[in-house]
């Protein structure tokens, strides 16, 4: 298994140094994080990478087949199939599995699916996950309950099929460095 992270292994960096900038661009719209266009490519993955909500996960989530099939060869993981979410899943073990030998306790491990009690953002709202309805069968889809926690709207309730919501991320604080008591600040590179 060594062999295989022989290259760097899957990382947020990794996997947006494979996007052409005007993708880079476009992703940081999808992603809510500011860069700008007249910055160099570089500046625009680090950016991304080091203020991307959820980081890997979220990154991956807003890719499409063609670039995770990419990232995934570019990684030397198995590119078949036709599932957004097994390409996804592939690289976030890899991601975990390249991190379990660097520093076992230390680093969490991600989830696509989230749990009763997590918070996750969906249609642009933070909301807490209060009920998880497995799919009934192979091939069906995750029935998610939640409540809103946006102050505009506490403690509406949504109904949603967790595999079919676009950009819906499970917020994970420590994958990013902990909870922060001041809220986060938007980072923009380039020139004016």
């Amino acid at each position: 298994m060594a062999a295989k992270f022989d290259v760097v292994p899957p990382s947020p960096r990794s996997v947006l140094e494979l996007l052409p900038k005007a993708r880079l661009l476009e992703l940081s719209r999808e992603l809510g994080v500011v860069v700008k266009s007249s910055a160099t490519k570089e500046d625009q993955v680090g950016v991304l990478a080091r203020k991307s909500p959820g980081a890997l996960p979220a990154i991956l989530r807003a890719l499409g087949r063609d670039e995770l099939k990419r990232a995934c060869r570019a990684h030397q993981l198995d590119d078949t199939g036709r599932s957004r979410e097994e390409l996804r899943g592939r690289i976030l073990q890899a991601c975990n599995a390249a991190n379990d030998t660097r520093a076992p306790s230390s680093l969490p491990s991600f989830r696509l699916i989230p749990m009763a009690g997590d918070i996750v953002n969906v249609r642009q709202r933070q909301y807490l996950v209060t009920e998880l309805v497995p799919p009934a069968s192979e091939g069906a889809m995750t029935l998610v309950r939640l409540v809103c926690l946006d102050d505009d709207a506490q403690g509406r309730a949504l109904e949603v099929l967790w595999e079919l919501e676009l950009g819906a991320s499970v917020i994970q604080p420590h994958a990013q460095g902990g909870v922060r008591s001041e809220p986060a600040r938007r980072e923009v590179v380039g020139t004016c």
